[in-house]
């Protein structure tokens, strides 16, 4: 995810990066065995048996859906499917989406982020009632530079931007290294740790992307950014020819949206 605001990619003003510390430490004491885990490897194996493809055939079929003359080799496939999730290879992202494509399911099923086929990560953790957490395995965190990563320890709950040089930006601005935050026993994951109140806010207090441009009412804008002089940005906006602003004038452009700000349907507070 690349754009001008990398540090107000930190979901600062998202409710749930607002739950406090002991809440968060109380939940992740609760999702013993209730992991949705990465699972890339067993589900690319489960996806391609059941299409009774060879990993030859399937290496033939991702250069074919690629637009490739040269076919995946099959030691590549093998390596994907490792049975070992710690020592299975991470497929690179443009072959993570022709998976998904070929297969015809989205990208957070076939990583095991979410357990229904058509569903994101996001639309299958709001209808489940049960504490969700999304843990990021190390050798997939590369993936995620330049992207906000839940980091859950003794000492830090919340977001931190994991920046293009592999280095941990907090919510304070203060930099740590990948190595560091480890040796915390840090949990890396998508989302925080989830329950009923993630459906709270995200089935009825965002207004989604595509209703953005349409939305007539008032709404409540959160900056995401840990910069304290953007934050005080945050407030009543309405809707403007391009964008969100006050008296017509426009202070938020849509083009920026979620990744810089977010709208709800009500203020935080309420």
């Amino acid at each position: 995810m690349q754009n001008n605001f990398s540090y107000a990619q930190i979901r600062k003003g998202d409710p749930i990066a607002q739950m406090s510390s002991a809440q968060n430490r109380s939940n992740l004491q609760q999702i013993s065995g209730q992991f949705l885990g990465y699972r890339l490897n067993t589900r690319i194996r489960a996806l391609r048996t059941s299409k009774g493809w060879s990993q030859t055939e399937l290496g033939q079929k991702l250069a074919e859906i690629m637009g490739s003359d040269r076919k995946i080799p099959t030691s590549t496939i093998a390596s994907w499917e490792h049975k070992d999730s710690a020592i299975a290879k991470i497929p690179a992202p443009d072959k993570v989406n022709a998976l998904s494509k070929l297969f015809g399911v989205t990208i957070d099923y076939l990583k095991g982020f979410s357990d229904d086929p058509k569903k994101s990560a996001v639309e299958y953790i709001s209808t489940q009632a049960d504490i969700q957490n999304i843990e990021i395995l190390p050798q997939e965190l590369a993936q995620h530079m330049g992207e906000p990563v839940w980091i859950s320890c003794e000492q830090y709950d919340g977001w931190m931007l994991l920046t293009d040089m592999y280095e941990l930006v907090d919510t304070n601005g203060e930099k740590h290294s990948v190595p560091d935050i480890r040796r915390l026993n840090a949990i890396f994951s998508v989302f925080p740790p989830c329950h009923v109140y993630f459906r709270q806010v995200y089935n009825r207090y965002v207004i989604p992307e595509n209703q953005i441009r349409n939305y007539r009412e008032r709404m409540w804008v959160c900056i995401n950014s840990p910069d304290k002089q953007l934050q005080n940005y945050n407030g009543w906006y309405e809707r403007t020819a391009d964008g969100m602003g006050v008296k017509g004038k426009t202070i938020l452009s849509y083009d920026s949206y979620f990744d810089f700000w977010i709208a709800y349907t009500t203020p935080l507070s309420d």
